[in-house]
């Protein structure tokens, strides 16, 4: 997107540069630099043309994990924001003011939860993409309850989409 802005309309047809039609999802693309060692721009390109063989369009836009865990990461925000809140004023007294403290508790929260969501948002991405790539691979090596379960979620939450 920021090669997009960069560059106006103009240049971009005078280059002649083709830019893949990405996703919101960018993230899943990182995850096939990761397995693979290809470039991005490779990358994003497989990545889509998997998804969109397997009619995943609407999976790449979704970005369900992202939305819970943001919305965890803010309530863990306001918690740590209590939190500084309570401790400055045990600690502290009235020498510091509470409402700073407050946003300083709320930013340290949210950016800690999101370093550590994104180990969590980063591992579920790595499963959607090789469940894209080979969902055989996972039935032949958990066979029994795991792959049935995913197999049966996925049917439930795309039933259209899902294409086993």
């Amino acid at each position: 997107r920021l090669l997009l802005a960069l560059f106006p309309l103009k240049c971009r047809t005078v280059l002649n540069l083709s830019f893949p039609p990405l996703s919101p999802c960018h993230c899943c693309f990182t995850v096939y630099v990761g397995l693979y060692g290809y470039e991005y721009w490779t990358a994003s390109h497989k990545v889509y043309q998997l998804f969109r063989a397997r009619g995943w369009s609407v999976i790449l836009n979704d970005h369900l994990v992202s939305r819970s865990l943001g919305m965890m990461q803010f309530l863990i925000g306001l918690l740590s924001g209590a939190l500084a809140v309570v401790l400055g004023l045990a600690f502290f007294g009235f020498h510091l003011h509470p409402m700073a403290t407050f946003i300083v508790g709320i930013f340290l929260g949210i950016r800690l939860s999101n370093i550590q969501f994104q180990v969590v948002t980063s591992a579920v991405e790595t499963v959607v993409v090789c469940f894209a790539e080979a969902p055989s691979a996972l039935i032949e090596n958990h066979p029994s309850e795991l792959s049935g379960r995913m197999i049966r979620s996925w049917r439930a939450a795309y039933p259209n989409e899902c294409g086993f």
